[in-house]
């Protein structure tokens, strides 16, 4: 049986799979925290305008800005936010490998 074959039957029993599920728990474990500060500053960029009403919070509201958009670090950080974004892919890519049950697993009783 080839390796396609038995990945469709069978994909708990191939080798790679087990490599996927050690790369997306290692990936995992980053990415919670980057998906954590991106979410709670990009909920306050939405409400920015309301924020900057108040002339003691404009300041504050455009260091949460730099902070989701550049991680504070200028262009590096624009980089560093673009690795992030790609290992949430990653994560996505490999989850779906993890939770393929097989062919044979999945069909009707």
């Amino acid at each position: 049986m080839s390796t396609w074959q038995q990945w469709l039957q069978h994909p708990e029993r191939v080798w790679v799979r087990k490599c996927f599920f050690y790369i997306h728990l290692w990936v995992g474990a980053g990415v919670g925290l980057y998906i954590v500060l991106m979410s709670i500053t990009g909920s306050m960029i939405v409400y920015r305008n309301e924020l900057e009403r108040v002339p003691s919070l404009v300041s504050p509201v455009e260091w949460i800005v730099d902070l989701h958009e550049n991680l504070l670090f200028g262009r590096n950080g624009r980089l560093v936010n673009g690795i992030g974004a790609i290992s949430v892919i990653l994560l996505c890519l490999t989850g779906a490998v993890i939770w393929w049950p097989g062919i044979s697993n999945c069909g009707a009783p």
